[in-house]
C-alpha cells in the first residue's frame, strides 16, 4: 500500500510547504494525467493508419492492439474508481479502424479522469480488491489504481514510440 507522501515522490509533483491536502493531490494528478493523455494520443496519430497492423514480431501486439490494451485496462481501472464490476471486463475500446481508435482511447482517458475527480479526499486510501495476471490476489488502495494505471499507459505508450521508430517515423516530443 503506498501513503500520499510517497505518491508524492514517486511522481515527482512540485509541493509547496506542509502536506498538500488530498484534493491538492486529486487536481495535481488530474493535471498530470491530462498530459499522459494528450502525449498518448499525439504518438497513436504519429501511426499513418496503414501502420496500425504492424508488429515487430508475431508474438507481441500489434500497434492498434498496444493502444486497445492501454483503453480497455484503463476502461477497468476507471470502473475501480467508481465502484462499477466486474473491473476485469472488456471496456469500450475495441480495434476498428484507427480513426474510431484513436477517439475510443480518447474517452476512456477522458472517463477516468472525470473518476479520478469524482472521488472523495476519504476515498484515497480506500482498498480495493486487485487481480494480478500471475496470481496472488491482493487489494490497490484507489490512490495505488491511479499509480498503476499511470504506468501501465507509459508502459505501452513506450512499446508504440519503438514502433514508430521501427517504421522510420519521428515520435513525438516527450511532454513531461
Amino acid at each position: 500500500m503506498i501513503s500520499r507522501r510517497t505518491f508524492l515522490g514517486t511522481t515527482a509533483l512540485p509541493l509547496t510547504r506542509g502536506s498538500p491536502s488530498p484534493h491538492d493531490i486529486r487536481q495535481r494528478f488530474a493535471e498530470m494525467w491530462e498530459r499522459n493523455r494528450t502525449y498518448t494520443l499525439e504518438v497513436a496519430e504519429r501511426m499513418p493508419d496503414s501502420g496500425y497492423g504492424f508488429r515487430p514480431v508475431p508474438e507481441v501486439r500489434s500497434f492498434a492492439e498496444q493502444l486497445a490494451h492501454i483503453g480497455q485496462a484503463v476502461d477497468s481501472w476507471t470502473r475501480l474508481l467508481t465502484g462499477a464490476s466486474p473491473a476485469g471486463a472488456t471496456g469500450r475500446t475495441v480495434i476498428g479502424d484507427p480513426s474510431t481508435l484513436r477517439t475510443e482511447l480518447d474517452a476512456s482517458m477522458v472517463a477516468f479522469a472525470d473518476a479520478w475527480l469524482g472521488l472523495r479526499a476519504s476515498d484515497l486510501e480506500r482498498s480495493v480488491p486487485w487481480s494480478r495476471r500471475l496470481g496472488s490476489d491482493t487489494t490497490h488502495t484507489l490512490e495505488g489504481v491511479a499509480l498503476t494505471a499511470w504506468h501501465h499507459t507509459a508502459h505501452h505508450r513506450a512499446q508504440c514510440i519503438v514502433y514508430l521508430r521501427l517504421n522510420g517515423l519521428e515520435p513525438p516530443a516527450y511532454v513531461d
